[in-house]
C-alpha cells in the first residue's frame, strides 16, 4: 500500500465527509445474528406482528477502501431500491463508551458521482488491489421501542463463502453517550423477544466475514 495515495485518499474522505451532506457523528448500536431460513421466514411475519412496520426493501452493494487505522472502516455503499440508486459513504471507528466497544460513525448521503468515483480510484491505487465488495438483500422494519427508534434489518447474501445465508440486524443510532445504554438494553429485549435467547452468539461484521471468504 503507497503511504502517500492511503495519506491522499484519508484526506480526500474527510474533505468530502465535513462537506454539506455529511451528517454528524453518532453511535451505531447494532447487534447481527445469523438466522436459519425457517427463521427469516418467520421474523418477517413476527416482526409485523409485534408493531414493526415494513419501510424500505434494497439491494446493497458494499465497497471497502482501505483505511489509515486499524479498526477503522471506509465504506461507499450503493443501494438500488423503488426510489432509484443512491451512494452513501460511510467512516466508522470503534470507541470505548459506558463500559463497552462500540461504532462511532460519519455518513456522507448522498454521495455524488464524482466524489464515488474518485473515492474508488484512490482506493483502489493505495490497496494496489480490488477493493473487497459484496452485495445483499435487505428489508428494513422499524418501530419505536422504550422511546428509541428501532431498525430490524432482514438480510441475504451469497456472497460470503461459507458465510453466506441469512441474517438479522437490530440498530438503534445513538446521537449522545447518555442514549447508549438505553439502546444497549432495548436490543437485548428484542433479542430475547424475536430470538429467545438475549445471549446469543453475534455474527461477525459483513466485512470481517468478507475477508474470511477469501483466505
Amino acid at each position: 500500500m503507497t503511504p502517500l495515495l492511503l495519506r491522499l485518499l484519508w484526506l480526500f474522505v474527510n474533505i468530502r465527509a465535513m462537506g454539506a451532506s455529511a451528517k454528524p457523528n453518532q453511535f451505531e448500536i447494532e447487534r447481527k445474528y445469523r438466522l436459519t431460513l425457517e427463521e427469516f421466514n418467520a421474523l418477517q411475519t413476527m416482526l409485523e406482528e409485534r408493531g414493526f412496520k415494513r419501510a424500505h426493501k434494497f439491494a446493497l452493494t458494499d465497497t471497502f477502501l482501505p483505511a489509515k487505522n486499524k479498526g477503522e472502516l471506509i465504506r461507499v455503499r450503493d443501494q438500488k431500491g423503488s426510489d432509484g440508486t443512491s451512494s452513501v459513504l460511510t467512516l466508522k471507528s470503534w470507541v470505548q463508551i459506558a463500559g463497552q466497544r462500540e461504532r462511532e460513525e460519519r455518513e456522507v448521503a448522498p454521495l455524488d458521482r464524482l466524489s464515488r468515483s474518485v473515492l474508488l480510484i484512490f482506493g483502489r491505487r493505495a490497496a494496489d488491489s480490488t477493493l473487497l465488495s459484496y452485495t445483499k438483500e435487505r428489508e428494513e422494519f422499524q418501530a419505536e421501542r422504550d422511546g428509541l427508534s428501532v431498525t430490524a434489518a432482514l438480510d441475504y447474501t451469497d456472497q460470503l463463502g461459507e458465510f453466506s445465508g441469512y441474517y438479522l440486524e437490530f440498530e438503534v443510532i445513538a446521537h449522545d453517550n447518555n442514549h447508549v445504554e438505553r439502546a444497549r438494553a432495548t436490543i437485548s429485549k428484542l433479542v430475547a423477544e424475536f430470538l429467545g435467547d438475549a445471549e446469543r452468539p453475534q455474527a461477525p461484521s459483513y466485512k470481517d466475514m468478507l475477508e474470511r471468504s477469501k483466505h
